[in-house]
């Protein structure tokens, strides 16, 4: 509830209350060579977008389906695969483009399901579903849609590996890519932390950055990095919690 529904309801939020005016155009400063000219940038929509959305697609919808009440205890803690369908769709639409929601073959059916909700909301409010199209096909088969001329931008989430195959298929056709990997996020613990703050401070965060979401977390920490005299204090406080 917290990673999906609020997260993506705030999102909507945002976007309603600030997102003219992060659009409206800003004035640039000149120089005097060119005092006689102004400076100004207007956002304007790029056409058709494509969204290449996670595999963890499936881990919200699929388990009130289908699995059993244990395995859906763990699987619907993945990921976020809700927000992360519906925030390119909302910022999409809101700058006035369109887009394909691209999923992995192992879960055609939530992709669809999940683009639906964003299709009937269209449809309710009198404009074209459209404008949001879901694609599901072969690892093989979607270097057509990554280098395709007519999309216009594309976004990526996935692992560094995937990502190098999809920005050498777009550079085919000069289409910008932004990509959100997975990190290799560190924390640092220094020496100079007390032993109350290390005990019932830091550990919490540790504990909570490396394990929520089943670690699934993109920007969970994935290293812990400790200064010498940190090291041996710190050890047995996480021995202890796992």
């Amino acid at each position: 509830m917290l990673g999906e529904i609020l997260v993506t309801v705030e999102k909507l939020k945002w976007t309603i209350q600030h997102g003219e005016n992060a659009l409206r155009p800003e004035r640039r400063p000149s120089n005097f060579l060119m005092m006689y000219k102004q400076n100004e940038v207007r956002w304007e929509p790029l056409g058709v977008l494509a969204a290449c959305v996670s595999w963890k697609y499936a881990s919200f919808f699929w388990p009130f389906a289908f699995q059993s009440k244990e395995t859906k205890l763990r699987s619907t803690i993945d990921s976020y695969p809700f927000h992360n369908a519906l925030s390119p769709i909302i910022s999409t639409l809101f700058t006035g483009s369109a887009l394909v929601v691209k999923s992995s073959e192992q879960t055609a059916f939530s992709a669809t399901y999940f683009t639906s909700v964003a299709r009937n909301a269209l449809s309710a409010c009198g404009h074209s579903s459209n404008l949001i199209q879901s694609v599901v096909c072969w690892p093989q088969t979607a270097n057509h849609l990554t280098s395709h001329p007519d999309i216009s931008h594309i976004t990526f989430i996935g692992c560094r590996p995937i990502a190098h195959i999809v920005c050498a298929s777009a550079a085919k056709a000069l289409i910008p890519v932004c990509v959100e990997l997975g990190g290799k996020d560190p924390a640092l613990v220094l020496d100079s932390i007390s032993d109350y703050d290390l005990e019932h401070k830091t550990v919490p965060i540790l504990m909570k950055g490396t394990f929520i979401s089943s670690g699934q977390n993109c920007i969970g920490i994935e290293r812990i990095i400790a200064c010498p005299r940190s090291y041996d204090r710190l050890i047995p406080l996480l021995e202890k919690q796992i």
